[in-house]
């Protein structure tokens, strides 16, 4: 379990109208084999993801997969 806030941070679009968007997170976020639940994610609603890793040349790749709305995507990396 996370227990500390956090927060993300993104961009979305094509390349000359991207949208860029934050969010912090507050609460414990549930982390098992394959799924993140995030809690108070949107409107105070949980969210659950299916979660994988992608390895990429210097790092990998986290995915997360909305299971309610399967279109949305994040592919989240860590900057150091």
């Amino acid at each position: 379990m996370l227990s500390k806030p956090f927060s993300l941070q993104g961009a979305s679009g094509m390349v000359g109208s991207m949208q860029t968007y934050s969010q912090e997170y507050k609460g414990k976020a549930a982390v098992s084999n394959w799924e993140i639940i995030l809690p108070n994610r949107f409107e105070g609603k949980t969210s659950a993801f299916h979660a994988w890793f992608e390895a990429v040349r210097g790092g990998r790749v986290l995915h997360l997969q909305d299971k309610q709305y399967t279109g949305s995507h994040y592919s989240l990396v860590k900057e150091k």
